[in-house]
């Protein structure tokens, strides 16, 4: 386990009141790929995913705290054993520590789950490791805190010949309490978790695969001392797939699952919405069809408090939104251009209800030019409000993978952005709830610091703006150079020993932080 304080580059702009800042984080010069994104009662953005930090060390989790204002306030690296790393989600908890959990691979143990806890200054507290049967594959997928403290980590489990749903239960001090499996036919691979505090129970939702190697939408039911309470299978025939991307467990005990199936005349997957009651029985279900498209998805969903659902995938080159009520009656549908191809998987679309009352989806678009981040906001009434897009890599690759909204209704998102040597950062890119539109800010605007390293003198290849600042400062936080006079172009000769520094430049448009290795 590392603590990081230096990053490889990071760019923060600031336009105005309705402000846009992007945060390229790439600490080993390689590629970081982006997992997830949440954010605490304080307005601290926490973004995780997993990074190449070498040969021997290959992946490595990834955490990163940021302040509201993009600040870099700490960053944590995770290394079991020198394998492959790999970040699936991240909790805040009632206490504001972070919850981590992802996948671990070593050689012995073939895929375990890695479950961790920080504490907000970014102190690993706790560690606990989930091996499953005969030391075969386990993955991380979910997780969630109950009402008591406790948590519960979702997964798939390899078990012999078949794979299995999976659920952990840990104390608040990650003491481990038990762990149930729930596996039909060949094996069930689990997508989605929910929890209900008022039932105090767990659904889990992805599907089952059968001899025929085609799915069957599969959901099952656990109390909190890991009892099964029921469990269901369905899809429309026998010869026809369905799988179940995205799970909500009401108070009653009944269960809303969105996702896709194949069609049976058209063989085209549509999207699918049902409902079951709290035995396991199909209560209703709802199908939006392909039609002209080649495709439906239903990927992420969101209920309100009168028990109304909203869901979002995408369809073709659209994303796809719908409202409905808890007795299965659309009450609207919107379509959105921007998705260009055929996914399945349910980190790019997704849907959030926001403090001030409305609807954010994510999206990606594209475009003869590349692909790039979209987030759309609907009013609860299926109004569109406005669209806003990212697209500043220099290779025009800018994919959205998860996104969180704070107290004041801004929106956070993580997203996969690929610079011009071909490797992929982690950006964090923040969008106000306004609907005033945002420039575009191009990487290409804001170019780097060279050369880096240096034997001490730096060239400042930037658009200076309005009170130009540049600041160096030690690994421990001391300032150890200032400079005011800047001009672009300009050879700066810092006097500095070799080692590692923060550079750090800033003018009333923009801020620009590059870690300065110093060799002479």
């Amino acid at each position: 386990m590392k603590k990081i304080f230096l990053v490889a580059f990071s760019v923060f702009v600031f336009i105005g009141t309705y402000a846009q800042w992007p945060a390229l984080i790439n600490p080993y010069s390689s590629s970081t790929y982006s997992s997830f994104i949440c954010s605490d009662n304080s307005g601290n953005i926490y973004s995780a995913g997993y990074t190449f930090a070498s040969v021997g060390e290959k992946y490595n989790f990834i955490l990163v705290k940021q302040n509201s204002d993009g600040e870099i306030l700490w960053t944590q690296t995770y290394d079991r054993n020198g394998e492959e790393d790999k970040i699936e989600k991240i909790l805040i908890d009632t206490d504001e520590n972070i919850i981590v959990i992802g996948t671990s691979f070593s050689v012995q143990n073939k895929e375990d789950i890695v479950c961790l806890k920080y504490n907000p200054s970014g102190e690993l507290l706790n560690t606990y490791i989930y091996n499953g049967s005969a030391n075969l594959t386990d993955k991380a997928i979910d997780v969630v805190q109950d009402k008591f403290g406790n948590y519960y980590i979702n997964g798939t489990s390899r078990i012999v010949s078949q794979r299995a749903f999976v659920l952990i239960k840990l104390d608040i001090d990650f003491n481990y309490q038990w762990s149930k499996i729930h596996t039909l036919y060949y094996g069930a691979d689990s997508k989605k978790m929910s929890y209900n505090p008022i039932n105090n129970s767990i659904a889990i939702v992805g599907y089952h695969t059968d001899w025929e190697n085609l799915y069957l939408l599969g959901l099952a039911v656990f109390d909190s001392e890991g009892e099964k309470l029921w469990h269901s299978s369905y899809r429309m025939t026998d010869d026809r797939s369905a799988v179940g991307t995205f799970v909500h467990l009401n108070n009653d005990g009944s269960v809303i699952v969105c996702g896709y199936e194949r069609n049976i005349e058209s063989n085209k997957m549509d999207a699918l919405l049902m409902k079951f009651n709290s035995s396991g029985e199909i209560e209703w279900k709802d199908i939006i069809e392909a039609g002209n498209n080649t495709f439906k998805f239903f990927k992420s969903m969101v209920t309100d408090d009168y028990g109304n659902i909203y869901v979002t995938g995408d369809s073709d080159n659209k994303v796809i939104t719908a409202k409905y009520n808890q007795e299965g009656t659309q009450l609207w549908l919107k379509e959105h251009n921007g998705n260009g191809s055929s996914s399945t998987e349910d980190a790019k679309e997704s849907i959030q209800l926001t403090p001030d009352g409305s609807l954010l989806v994510l999206g990606r678009n594209f475009s003869d030019s590349g692909t790039s981040t979209m987030v759309i906001k609907y009013s609860t009434d299926g109004e569109h409000l406005w669209s806003k897009y990212f697209s500043e890599s220099p290779t025009q690759m800018d994919e959205p993978i998860s996104f969180t909204t704070d107290q004041n209704s801004y929106s956070y998102v993580l997203v996969n952005s690929r610079n011009e040597n071909s490797y992929i950062g982690m950006a964090v890119v923040r969008f106000s709830p306004y609907s005033q539109h945002i420039a575009d800010n191009s990487f290409s605007n804001f170019s780097y610091i060279y050369p880096n390293p240096t034997s001490g003198s730096i060239n400042i290849n930037l658009n200076i703006g309005i009170n130009p600042k540049l600041e160096i400062y030690s690994s421990s936080g001391q300032k150890l150079f200032q400079t005011f006079n800047i001009t672009e172009g300009e050879t700066i000769n810092t006097n500095l020993h070799n080692g590692i520094y923060l550079m750090k430049y800033s003018d009333d448009e923009k801020r620009v932080s590059s870690r300065l290795i110093i060799q002479k």
